[in-house]
């Protein structure tokens, strides 16, 4: 959402954090199992829709 990838190096308390800015993309995502999916996770995408299966 922000273009930006955190990365948290090591563990504990010497663990630091990594801040990696990313150009702007277009992600695509696709299943045959939507309700498989959490909810918010669903709900990062702003546009579903469905697809028949293709018949013979």
């Amino acid at each position: 959402e922000d273009y930006a990838l955190d990365i948290i190096i090591g563990k504990g308390p010497s663990a630091r954090s990594l801040r990696i800015d990313l150009p702007h993309f277009t992600l695509v995502g696709a299943t045959t199992r939507a309700g498989a999916l959490t909810a918010p996770l669903r709900d990062r995408f702003g546009i579903i829709n469905r697809l028949d299966f293709y018949g013979s």
